[in-house]
């Protein structure tokens, strides 16, 4: 009976002492886990953080590369608007310079076909014509070349004529023709300063033969007078290559 107390007291010492151990046991285990955890933790932090500087660098370059971009883009709308500009003028340089160009070319034919002093002191007139069939439709080609004496300075408009004598049923007869220069505008008037060229087409009866083309020009002016020049046919047909002048 007197040992009990002992036992009791031993008993309860180790029970003491196990609980201990096993709460510095525990104490051990959570302590080694959070030094585990904590480092685990603060590695994964320096790697986000690395991440994160890296990410920093790459959007720092975006940056500069979009404003390299945004700098490229307004160069080249600049670029582009001046080629525009710059292509403007000279589209409007070279439609100016085709106008000069055309107007000497036109005053250059001119001074050529007045071959001599007594044509340059003449005034209004024809200075070329020319007929041609047309084998498949059966009608002419007309173009003839108006100009005034280089002495007129002025632009002259007036109203041209054709007529053509010729034989049908053997007897003389003379027909007016209104040559269609393109669809159904006919050659009726005229307008130039220096020269004019005029084309068209007219129509003939089967049976008649022509011999002769008169051409009238008829100015506004009433201080200038009328024109009428006659033209042989023949002369004024072009030559094949036989030598002699086509016919209808």
């Amino acid at each position: 009976p007197g040992q009990r107390p002992r036992v009791r007291l031993a008993l309860l010492l180790g029970l003491v002492l196990v609980l201990i151990a096993g709460a510095a046991m525990i104490w051990q285990l959570g302590r080694h886990a959070t030094v585990s955890d904590y480092r685990q933790t603060r590695s994964e932090l320096e790697q986000l953080r690395e991440e994160r500087r890296q990410l920093s660098r790459e959007l720092r370059a975006s940056r500069a590369e979009s404003k390299d971009l945004r700098e490229q883009l307004a160069y080249s709308e600049r670029s582009r608007d001046i080629d525009r500009e710059a292509q403007a003028a000279l589209r409007s340089s070279l439609t100016a310079l085709q106008s000069e160009v055309a107007d000497l070319r036109e005053q250059l034919a001119f001074y050529r076909g007045i071959v001599s002093p007594d044509e340059a002191r003449e005034g209004l007139r024809v200075l070329d014509v020319d007929v041609r069939p047309d084998a498949q439709s059966g009608s002419w080609d007309l173009s003839l070349v108006l100009v005034q004496s280089p002495r007129r300075d002025r632009k002259l408009s007036g109203e041209i004529g054709f007529t053509v004598a010729g034989l049908q049923n053997g007897q003389e007869q003379t027909l007016r023709v209104q040559p269609l220069a393109g669809g159904d505008g006919a050659i009726d008037d005229f307008s130039f300063k220096y020269f004019e060229e005029l084309s068209g087409r007219f129509e003939l009866p089967d049976d008649f033969r022509p011999l002769r083309l008169t051409v009238t020009l008829k100015p506004e002016r009433n201080s200038m007078p009328q024109v009428e020049q006659v033209f042989e046919w023949a002369k004024i047909q072009p030559v094949d290559e036989a030598g002699g002048a086509n016919a209808q």
